[in-house]
C-alpha cells in the first residue's frame, strides 16, 4: 500500500470548497423548488428565471461532487496488485450495462496486460473512458475497442478508441483540464483530468492519439510495483 496524497493545504482547500458549493447550491435549488410550487401566481418571465436558478444550482451542486471525487481519488492510498487489465474493464462494463444497451453500444475487448496497479483506480479509469466513448457518439451506435499494443521491447500501451466524432487537435490537451466537457449535458467536465491523475498516480502517461478516425485514449502505467 502506497500514499499518493495531496499536498494538506490542497486537500483543505478542496474540502473548504467542496463545503461551501455544495451548502448554498442546495437552498438556492430548495427556494426556487418551493416558489415553484406557487408557479401559477407568477408570470412566464418569472417562471423561466426560476428554471434558470434551479439549473445552475443543480450545475454547483454537480461540480461540487465532481471535486469531491477529485479529492478522494487523489488522497486515497494506492493499492497495487499484479492485475489484470481485463478485470476492471469487465467491472466497468457491467456497471454500465444498461447506458450500453441503451445506445446499443458494441465494446470490444482484445487480451490485456498484467500490470501491478490499483484494482478500483482502474475501474473507475475504465468506466469514465467508456462512458465517455458512448456519450460522444452523436451518430450510429457506438462502437468502443479496448486493445493493448506492443510499441517496442518490454513496451505496451492500451488504447481505447471509438467510432464518434473524435477530437480536434487543439483540444487534445485541453479535455484534460478541469471543467473541459466533450459533449453537453454529462457531469462536472472533471472525468478525464481524473482518469490521467489516476495514471499519473501510477507512474504513467495518457494522452489522445492525433490522426485517428474517432478518439483514440492512449496510456500505460509503470511496471514497477513501487507507487508514490
Amino acid at each position: 500500500m502506497y500514499t499518493t496524497g495531496l499536498d494538506p493545504a490542497i486537500a483543505d482547500l478542496l474540502e473548504s470548497a467542496v463545503h461551501d458549493l455544495r451548502g448554498p447550491a442546495s437552498r438556492i435549488g430548495l427556494v426556487s423548488q418551493l416558489l415553484n410550487r406557487n408557479a401559477t401566481a407568477l408570470d412566464a418571465d418569472a417562471r423561466t428565471l426560476l428554471q434558470y436558478i434551479e439549473e445552475s444550482a443543480n450545475a454547483v451542486g454537480v461540480v461540487a461532487a465532481g471535486l469531491s471525487r477529485y479529492a478522494e481519488i487523489c488522497a486515497r492510498p494506492l493499492e497495487r496488485e499484479p492485475l489484470d487489465f481485463g478485470v476492471p474493464v469487465a467491472a466497468a462494463i457491467d456497471s454500465l450495462r444498461g447506458e450500453i444497451e441503451n445506445a446499443r453500444a458494441q465494446v470490444d475487448c482484445s487480451a490485456l496486460p498484467t500490470v501491478p496497479a490499483d484494482r478500483f483506480l482502474m475501474t473507475w479509469l475504465f468506466q469514465e473512458l467508456l462512458s465517455n466513448a458512448i456519450r460522444c457518439c452523436s451518430e450510429g451506435a457506438p462502437e468502443v475497442r479496448i486493445s493493448a499494443v506492443a510499441s517496442g521491447p518490454g513496451s505496451w500501451y492500451v488504447a481505447v478508441s471509438d467510432n464518434g466524432p473524435g477530437i480536434e487537435p487543439d483540444m487534445a490537451e485541453r479535455v484534460f483540464r478541469p471543467f473541459k466537457k466533450l459533449s453537453p449535458g454529462g457531469g462536472a467536465g472533471l472525468g478525464l483530468t481524473i482518469c490521467r491523475k489516476i495514471i499519473e498516480l501510477h507512474g504513467g502517461k495518457m494522452w489522445i492519439e492525433p490522426g485517428c478516425r474517432g478518439a483514440e485514449f492512449r496510456f500505460f502505467v509503470s511496471m514497477e510495483d513501487g507507487g508514490r
